[in-house]
């Protein structure tokens, strides 16, 4: 248990400065969650009430069609937050899932007792906002990328921004993420390493 308040006072500490008694303190409100490689962290259709801060493993969101073609939303690696956001501040279902790519150890936090732990503190906000940050620049960043780039600029990107996702996810998963065929991939990669 030490070490994963290590890990995750290093993490947070790197988003925004904050103590490691402060730490201690958000874990009083945490769970220690682990899940298998395949497991669901949340399932589309639940209506989630926590979020997740991922210490160590890998995640996959994904929307599936009706008929099971899936698509990639986004990968969550370690020192990131595991969410279904607009799902849990609507109070709604969530429109995909999140899966477990690996084995994984998380800090899980019940929504409302994050938001009470955090309303007062303002280090904890500064963290917040970075979070909010991130996930909005991520997401601008590959809405460009979605309708600016062809196949291979947007693999030479996923491969500059996300060099350790590129070994750690499966190519199938890869080109559902990039919008393009795995045939598609594969012929990328061949060129790539000819």
């Amino acid at each position: 248990m030490i070490d994963l308040i290590k890990q995750l006072h290093q993490a947070l500490n790197n988003i925004s400065e904050i103590t490691i008694d402060k730490i201690e303190k958000l874990v009083e409100i945490a769970t220690i969650k682990e899940f298998k490689k395949g497991q669901k962290y949340i399932q589309e259709g639940e209506i989630p009430d926590s979020l997740g801060f991922v210490i160590s493993g890998l995640f996959r969101s994904y929307y599936q069609t009706q008929a099971g073609k899936e698509f990639t939303k986004h990968f969550t690696e370690e020192a990131n937050l595991v969410i279904s956001y607009s799902a849990l501040v609507e109070k709604r279902e969530s429109y995909f899932t999140i899966e477990a790519l690996e084995d994984s150890i998380v800090f899980d936090f019940n929504y409302k007792d994050w938001e009470e732990h955090i309303k007062d503190d303002s280090d904890f906000q500064k963290i917040s906002v970075k979070f909010i940050q991130q996930a909005f620049t991520l997401k601008e960043n590959r809405e460009r990328d979605f309708l600016l780039l062809d196949a291979a600029q947007k693999y030479e990107n996923f491969i500059r921004n996300h060099p350790s996702l590129a070994r750690r996810v499966k190519q199938h998963m890869i080109a559902s993420y990039l919008g393009i065929s795995p045939v598609t991939l594969s012929r990328l990669i061949s060129k790539k390493k000819s």
